[in-house]
């Protein structure tokens, strides 16, 4: 999931240029979802968290 803080004027075609960009890298098959949410938050260290995978190990296992 891609969450997106949208500027005025966000619509779906930028929606769908998010998701063809990572289908282009992590390929065709892979389900992008994108969300669009009010913030982002930092961790509770105060670092911004720019990628993180919350992929559980039984789903890497079952590739």
């Amino acid at each position: 999931m891609i969450k997106v803080v949208p500027d005025e004027g966000f619509d779906e075609a930028d929606v769908q240029k998010i998701v063809r960009r990572y289908q282009e890298v992590l390929g065709p098959e892979a389900m992008i979802k994108v969300e669009e949410v009010n913030e982002i938050l930092p961790l509770p260290s105060g670092k911004w968290s720019y990628i993180r995978s919350e992929v559980r190990e039984a789903q890497i296992d079952e590739t």
